[in-house]
């Protein structure tokens, strides 16, 4: 596969997946940074690409990504198509998390590692997640497809799919809800 078909497959598609759901044009450039910033630092294509790349978009991320919004995304993170951020400040995404296609982000989100009981790494989120603002995601945890992560909670525990978490401790299934 050629460097070119990789940039298409890796940066090019998923933006557009990422344009579709999100109208907001900040959205667009801080999701367009992460994407190169990604595509640039993947330790494949590091010493294949050279450094000028990798400068640039660094600075970009450095400019817009840390500085204006207040964002700790890292390089080395895994981000499925579709991402939506709304309101896209102070967000913080470790290293080696992974994020399924079609979430959404708001404001003041956490996304990091955390070490308990002997466990430590970081999360994986499924696919058609939702976390709301201030929310705290931390640890080996895997958040199920279609979970909601409430506002200001903290999830540390698996959530399974279709889930609603609210105050840190409360697990909803909301795929048995009767209509009414």
């Amino acid at each position: 596969m050629s460097l070119h078909d990789r940039f298409r497959d890796a940066v090019i598609q998923p933006l557009k997946e990422d344009f579709a759901r999100s109208a907001n044009g900040q959205s667009r450039i801080l999701v367009t940074i992460i994407r190169l910033r990604c595509f640039f630092h993947a330790p494949t294509r590091s010493r294949l690409l050279g450094l000028l790349p990798r400068i640039l978009v660094d600075l970009a991320y450095l400019g817009y990504a840390k500085i204006i919004h207040n964002c700790d995304i890292s390089a080395q993170v895994a981000i499925g198509e579709g991402l939506r951020l709304v309101h896209p400040y102070n967000i913080i995404i470790a290293d080696n998390v992974r994020i399924g296609r079609h979430c959404k982000l708001l404001h003041e989100v956490t996304i990091g590692y955390s070490s308990r009981r002997g466990k430590t790494g970081v999360p994986i989120i499924g696919n058609d997640v939702e976390i709301n603002a201030g929310a705290k995601v931390v640890g080996p945890i895997t958040i199920g497809d279609h979970a909601r992560i409430g506002a200001n909670a903290v999830a540390y525990k698996d959530i399974p799919a279709h889930s609603i978490v609210m105050n840190s401790v409360e697990i909803r299934d909301i795929n048995n809800r009767s209509s009414g």
